[in-house]
């Protein structure tokens, strides 16, 4: 009996080393970033692309930006060809619109949340005198604004706040004097606008911007945040993953618009 151990024992031990070296464990570690119906954002090894092949099938995950969901609960999503379907835990159907859903798939919880509360808007931010150097540097019309808001966070908890505003004259743009349409996303870096997202033209069918996303991706305490611009012509919506980093300031890190401009 022993000398069937002797060799037994170093094969089970032999084989459990092969497959240790051949197994792929980083997998399991892929970070699938869930963006409306359409966008899914997948960090594998610090490398970020746009993961066109993601199949979730009855898995729970934290849900965000969809007001009828509790978002310190777990729901199941299950990916059809219209997009995402919600289910309790149950497995009862929610009946919700997912065209602005915002979830997470990884193997550990990450400190991501919805920022609406951060958001102001109102016709008041036409006073502030950032949106109207934006306005005026671009020869914009600001009569007929549809979109205007100000994000008032600190993205990389250093307790200095940052500043994002979005603007556009997307839905009644046809009234604008000049016959200009647009969608601006602009920040401030030292001192100067940065535009994060910046359509400008003839063309009525722009879109419309949004942040209302932040997730911390590194574990580090800043955060990365969504950018979206909404089309209302196509089922597919501008999805930009934007970092920030008070010395190097804004980065694009990822979209699915081969537009960056």
């Amino acid at each position: 009996m022993k000398r069937y151990l002797y060799i037994i024992i170093p094969i089970l031990v032999f084989s459990l080393i092969i497959f240790l070296l051949s197994y792929d464990f980083s997998k399991n570690n892929d970070l699938n970033i869930i963006i409306g119906k359409n966008t899914v954002f997948n960090k594998k090894n610090n490398i970020w692309s746009v993961n066109k092949s993601y199949d979730l099938k009855w898995k729970k995950l934290p849900i965000f930006n969809i007001d009828e969901l509790d978002e310190n609960n777990e729901y199941y999503l299950y990916k059809d060809i219209n997009g995402w379907d919600i289910f309790t835990e149950d497995k009862n159907v929610v009946n919700v619109d997912t065209s602005d859903i915002f979830s997470y798939d990884y193997i550990n919880k990450m400190n991501a949340f919805n920022i609406d509360e951060y958001i102001e808007v109102g016709n008041d931010l036409l006073n502030d005198e950032n949106i109207q150097t934006v306005i005026n540097e671009n020869n914009l019309s600001d009569k007929a604004i549809t979109t205007l808001k100000k994000i008032s966070i600190d993205l990389d908890n250093d307790n200095n706040t940052e500043y994002i505003y979005l603007l556009s004259n997307r839905v009644q743009g046809e009234e604008s004097s000049d016959n200009n349409f647009y969608s601006i996303a602009f920040t401030i870096f030292n001192n100067n606008i940065y535009y994060l997202y910046k359509d400008i033209s003839t063309n009525p069918l722009t879109c419309d911007p949004s942040i209302r996303n932040v997730i911390d991706t590194n574990n580090d305490n800043n955060y990365e945040f969504v950018f979206r611009c909404f089309t209302y012509s196509d089922v597919n919506s501008v999805d930009i993953l934007f970092s920030y980093d008070k010395k190097q300031g804004y980065n694009k890190i990822i979209s699915n618009y081969y537009n960056l401009t």
